[in-house]
């Protein structure tokens, strides 16, 4: 799922402004494929294991970023934001999920540079899809 005008970006108490992408991303980790006998090609197949990762990319606003604390390695917090078709409030919907961050990069060859987080979405339990998404025009971030 590609968001390209996210609003409302937020990592626990941060708000991740100058965002301009916010990408999601499932991933197979782990699959099952069955083949018979009697030919080469795949009988059956299944995605057992998944992963799932949204990655935030905005642009540089100010230096302190470095500083955050909320921006180090391994914090786990809930990252939340705010999407909609045509920068409207139409179809606003909030998607949220508890993510851990595992990587913050910075692509100086973009005009703006750009900070790029990947997050990488935990479930409870493990059972549920890490991802949640609601709907209403009057969501709060």
């Amino acid at each position: 799922m590609l968001i390209s005008s996210p609003t409302s970006v937020r990592f626990g108490s941060l708000m991740l402004d100058g965002a301009l992408r916010i990408i999601v991303s499932r991933t197979a980790v782990e699959r099952l494929e069955a083949f018979h006998q009697t030919g080469p090609f795949c009988v059956f197949a299944d995605v057992t294991r998944q992963r799932t990762s949204i990655r935030v990319e905005r642009t540089a606003e100010d230096a302190s970023w470095p500083l955050m604390p909320e921006l180090t390695l391994s914090h786990q917090a809930e990252l939340s934001f705010h999407a909609a078709i045509g920068h409207s409030d139409a179809g606003l919907v909030r998607i949220s999920s508890t993510a851990l961050l595992v990587a913050v990069e910075y692509r100086l060859d973009a005009n703006p540079a750009l900070q790029v987080l990947d997050f990488l979405c935990v479930s409870d339990l493990g059972d549920t899809d890490p991802l949640s998404a609601s709907t209403s025009a009057r969501l709060m971030a």
